[in-house]
C-alpha cells in the first residue's frame, strides 16, 4: 500500500466519521460536558478573561447554538441538561442555514440573557470594554477555506506593550471538535481576527443582577 492510498484512506474514514457523528448529533442532542477554559494572561501583557465553558459542537452546522450556551452557560452555571436541549430546540440549527442570527438572538433572550446585537465591525476597544463589562462576545466569522461563516465566543483581551513586543489578542472559544481538530486559533492575534470578522456581533449579559455577579466572580484577572 503506498502512501497516497494510507493518506486517502485515512481522509475517508475521517470523513465517514464525521458523517456518522453528525447523524447521531441530530438524534441524541446531548449537552456537552463543560470545562472550565484555562485563561492565562502571560505576565508582560495586560489583559482579561472570563471563565467560560469548554464546550464542542457535535456536528458541522450547530456553531450558533453551541457558542450561545457557552454564554448561557457561562452566566448561568447552575444551568443543566434539560435548558441545554431547551436553549438547542429554539435555536434549531439547520445543516443548510446553521443558526441564523434572529434566530439566537430570539433564543438567548427566551433564556435570560440580555443582548445587544451589533451591525458593524468590532474594534479591538470594542471587544476590550465588553470583556472589562464581564459580558461575553459572541462573533460570527469567515471560516479559513470554506463558504460558510461561523459563531465563536470572544472571552478574553490581551494586549502587549511596545517595549516587550507590542501585539494585540482575543481569546476564543471556537467549538472546534477536540479530536478531528479545527482550523481557529484558541488565542488570536486581533490582526487575524480582523480580518476574518463579519458584520455581526452580540454583546451578552444576564438578565437578572445576580447573573452578572456570578459572572463577575469567574473573572480571570492578570497579574
Amino acid at each position: 500500500m503506498t502512501s497516497d492510498q494510507i493518506r486517502d484512506g485515512f481522509a475517508a474514514a475521517k470523513n465517514r466519521g464525521i458523517e456518522i457523528y453528525d447523524s447521531l448529533a441530530l438524534r441524541i442532542k446531548l449537552p456537552p460536558i463543560p470545562h472550565p477554559f484555562p485563561a492565562e494572561i502571560p505576565p508582560e501583557d495586560e489583559g482579561r478573561c472570563l471563565v467560560v465553558p469548554q464546550v464542542f459542537q457535535a456536528d458541522f452546522f450547530s456553531c450558533g447554538a453551541i457558542a450561545g450556551w457557552t454564554v448561557l452557560k457561562a452566566i448561568y452555571p447552575d444551568r443543566g441538561r434539560s435548558d441545554h436541549i431547551s436553549f438547542y430546540v429554539s435555536c434549531n440549527p439547520s445543516p443548510k442555514n446553521g443558526t441564523p442570527t434572529t434566530r439566537l438572538v430570539k433564543a438567548l433572550r427566551a433564556h435570560q440573557v440580555r443582548v445587544s446585537v451589533k451591525r458593524k465591525k468590532a474594534t479591538f476597544t470594542d471587544i476590550k470594554r465588553a470583556i472589562d463589562a464581564a459580558a461575553p462576545v459572541i462573533a460570527c466569522i469567515k471560516k479559513p477555506g470554506k463558504d460558510y461563516n461561523h459563531w465563536v465566543t470572544i472571552f478574553g483581551h490581551r494586549k502587549r506593550s511596545k517595549q516587550n513586543g507590542e501585539g494585540k489578542w482575543v481569546y476564543l472559544s471556537n467549538n472546534g471538535w477536540p479530536i478531528l481538530g479545527s482550523d481557529d486559533d484558541r488565542v488570536m492575534p486581533w490582526e487575524r481576527f480582523k480580518g476574518l470578522q463579519v458584520d455581526e456581533w452580540l454583546v451578552c449579559t444576564g438578565k437578572a443582577q445576580i447573573a452578572q455577579k456570578v459572572l463577575r466572580s469567574n473573572l480571570a484577572r492578570s497579574k
